[in-house]
């Protein structure tokens, strides 16, 4: 984000985590910051640090808030990645990426995305792969082919009026055609800083052979 360094709380429960906080105008950072830190323990007003404070135990339950606070020793890793996330995470994970792309983007099926801008750079936390002129269910079939080579591969997000709490809601998957029409056609490839460029060959081998069968 540009302007102001964000405000950064490490959270979210055993996976580990944070939230950087910098949001435009008109939003209040501090109430946005408060209101997460607040909710991510019950609701509660004040954290076990705050309480140990010699006669400063007394707190309060403000909302239904969530029990999502996460371990020291989480927030002590994500500190580790965080120092490491410059020169290696994000240096090894584009590695990644730029070799997908290198190969994928001479295929008239593919369709590449960016990854960077004149002002932002992706995280590149994963490779969604988009094939054009598929169905769903093609796509479904492609996937399973890959897995049958023992590669895991997904689809790694899903549109939220195909997910039941949201129909239930009232959402009609029919409303968002775009949102369908991408969600059909991609898969997640696997990106992460110990993947080989020998192993990323093997998974773009996988997958070259897996649409020249089914598309």
């Amino acid at each position: 984000m540009l302007g102001k360094p964000p405000t950064i709380w490490y959270w979210s429960g055993a996976y580990g985590g944070l939230i950087g906080v910098n949001l435009p105008q008109p939003f209040d950072n501090e109430a946005v910051f408060t209101w997460m830190r607040i909710n991510a323990m019950n609701g509660q007003t004040k954290d076990a640090l705050s309480k140990s404070q010699g006669g400063n135990w007394k707190y309060d339950i403000i909302s239904d808030g969530l029990k999502i606070n996460m371990p020291d020793i989480c927030a002590a890793l994500a500190l580790a990645q965080l120092n490491r996330y410059d020169d290696h995470l994000l240096v090894e994970r584009k590695r990644i990426v730029n070799r997908y792309l290198s190969r994928l983007n001479q295929y008239d099926w593919f369709q590449s995305m960016p990854f960077e801008t004149e002002d932002r750079c992706s995280s590149y936390h994963i490779f969604p792969l988009r094939i054009k002129g598929i169905t769903e269910e093609q796509r479904d079939a492609i996937i399973a082919n890959i897995t049958e080579k023992r590669i895991a591969v997904n689809v790694n997000f899903m549109p939220l009026p195909m997910l039941t709490l949201f129909r239930n809601m009232g959402f009609d998957m029919a409303d968002y055609p775009l949102a369908y029409d991408n969600y059909s056609r991609e898969i997640t490839l696997p990106v992460y800083p110990q993947l080989t460029n020998d192993e990323v060959d093997m998974v773009l081998a996988a997958v070259e052979e897996a649409v020249g069968e089914f598309v």
